[in-house]
Parts: structure tokens; C-alpha cells; sequence
């Protein structure tokens, strides 16, 4: 494996490890679980919005530093032929993959949105006047 490859990779799980290390909260469902155990109150369907946004924009910084590679490639090319059409590679991807990571992101707040506009039980209503029975979990 290349020095490159292997520098990339540490700074990619680098930056990944400090965004998402402190993202872990439990659900509540109106059970104090999290509460109790202190992993939190956090609802779960926002926990995993946060931790999805989180990694597409770690993705997002790691696209833009490899844009910025490919454009000191292609800057230090000194007119040779080889160094820039591998610049144009790695620019290229780098925008190939940059459409991914928006559309992933845009499908990602448009199905998570509607995961809790229909999933959210209107004002005023909690489980338990909403008919729901904690003991035998029916309605």
C-alpha cells in the first residue's frame, strides 16, 4: 500500500473518530431506560439523523481536501502530460464523488424528515393518553 493510501486512511478514520465519538445517545419511547442507564433521553429517529449528517459531512470535508490535492497536482505539473491528466483523475472523482455525497445527503433529510412527520404523535398527546399500554405493548 502506497504512503498516500495509508496517510489518507488515518486522516479519513482520524476525522471520522473525532466527529462521531461523542454522537451515541439512547432512545426513549417513554420507557426511562436511557434515563436510568445515563445514556441519555435523546430521541432515537434524531440520534441516527445526527450520526448519517454527521458522516456525509466528514465525507464532504475529505472530498474538498481531495479536490485541494488535485489541484496542487495539477499546479506543480510543471507542463508534464502524466502529472496532469492524473490531477484530472483525482479531480474528477473527487467531483463524481462530491454528487454522491450531496444526493446522499438530500435523500437522507428528505426520508428522515418523513420518518418523524409521520412517526411524531400530534401536540399534547404522549403514549400513554394516546391508548398505548407499556405492559402488553398494543394499542
Amino acid at each position: 500500500m502506497s504512503r498516500k493510501k495509508i496517510l489518507l486512511s488515518f486522516f479519513s478514520f482520524l476525522l471520522l473518530g473525532l466527529f462521531l465519538g461523542g454522537v451515541a445517545y439512547a432512545q426513549n419511547l417513554g420507557f426511562d431506560v436511557g434515563e436510568k442507564t445515563g445514556l441519555g433521553r435523546a430521541d432515537i429517529r434524531w440520534t441516527a439523523s445526527q450520526i448519517i449528517r454527521t458522516a456525509l459531512s466528514v465525507l464532504g470535508i475529505v472530498t474538498l481536501v481531495i479536490i485541494l490535492y488535485a489541484g496542487f497536482l495539477w499546479m506543480t505539473a510543471g507542463g508534464n502530460d502524466d502529472k496532469v491528466a492524473e490531477a484530472k483523475k483525482w479531480l474528477s472523482g473527487s467531483v463524481i464523488g462530491l454528487i454522491i455525497i450531496l444526493a446522499a445527503y438530500s435523500i437522507t433529510l428528505f426520508v428522515t424528515s418523513a420518518i418523524v412527520e409521520t412517526t411524531t404523535l400530534p401536540d399534547g398527546y404522549t403514549l400513554e393518553n394516546a391508548g398505548w399500554d407499556a405492559q402488553s405493548a398494543e394499542f
